[in-house]
């Protein structure tokens, strides 16, 4: 089963995250890039704003890959109040060929409301996601995540095992 490991992040905490998934899954990885957001307080302000009024950004990908040749994306987004990435939601409503294999890792800083994000995707997508795993701060800072990303990418080595 060919997989991207395609994610947003704006701190770089997704990032790693989304690195240490490719690396675990020995596959490719990509980054949804968007031009409209920048850390520090200003930007992180616009990013709440946008995520609270729905504005999808333009976004590309880094590097350029099509989502036909993948039969599987395992897709990762920061929360920002209580939702998806706006970026991330703009791939889900832009980008054309998703697989009928996605899943979903989203990092929390604490705040919001996971399981909204989680619902956006599926929504997005109109079929339920093959594995989804939440990463709080917490999660994060300690020395282990408690074994929550070990079981996230455990289970879609498994399966990819099985799809053959």
């Amino acid at each position: 089963m060919t997989t991207l490991v395609l994610y947003y992040s704006l701190s770089g905490t997704t990032q790693s995250v989304a690195r240490n998934i490719a690396q675990a899954l020995d596959t490719d990885l990509a980054t949804i890039r968007c031009a409209r957001y920048r850390p520090g307080v200003l930007g992180y302000a616009l990013a709440g704003f946008d995520s609270l009024r729905g504005h999808l950004p333009e976004i590309t990908l880094e590097p350029e890959v099509s989502l036909e040749d993948y039969d599987r994306v395992v897709l990762g987004s920061p929360i920002w109040t209580s939702y998806l990435a706006t970026p991330v939601r703009a791939a889900l409503s832009n980008l054309a060929g998703w697989p009928r294999h996605v899943a979903l890792f989203v990092t929390a800083g604490g705040q919001g409301e996971p399981d909204k994000a989680l619902n956006q995707a599926e929504s997005a997508l109109s079929h339920p996601l093959d594995a989804q795993c939440r990463l709080t701060q917490s999660d994060l800072d300690s020395a282990s995540d408690g074994g929550v990303l070990d079981r996230f990418v455990a289970g879609l080595d498994q399966a990819a095992t099985a799809q053959g």
